[in-house]
């Protein structure tokens, strides 16, 4: 009975690792292999799509807030160049009117002088 037993034994062992049976396991495992690998890869993706799609929220985040900045840097250099451009103006007109001034008093001193001449009996045109 032992003995019977224990050739079932040698006989399910040698029938269990037969060259078609070794070939399939492997097979077998290769697939299992191939499939952890699949899923392990595709983890890996989604992983890194995440990241990346953190990277390019922050990226965009940061992009936004230089365009602000540099929106307000903008707005404060329009202003500063209004105001100066307002005293720029305001000096013109100053300097316009005082000429004007000038002008007119080197023109009344002019008439006054033509007046006098001809008060004089002094033709001023000749």
């Amino acid at each position: 009975m032992v003995w019977n037993f224990a050739e079932g034994m040698i006989t399910a062992i040698q029938g269990f690792f037969a060259p078609q049976t070794v070939v399939a396991m492997a097979q077998r495992q290769n697939t299992i292999d191939q499939i952890e690998t699949q899923f392990y890869l595709e983890a890996n993706r989604q992983e890194f799509q995440a990241e990346l799609e953190g990277y390019r929220i922050a990226s965009q985040f940061n992009l936004q807030e230089r365009q602000q900045t540099f929106q307000a840097s903008l707005e404060g250099l329009k202003i500063d160049a209004q105001f100066a451009m307002q005293t720029r103006g305001q000096e013109f007109q100053a300097d316009l009117e005082g000429v004007r001034q000038k002008f007119n008093r080197e023109l009344g001193y002019e008439k006054n002088l033509c007046y006098s001449l001809e008060n004089r009996g002094v033709s001023p045109r000749n």
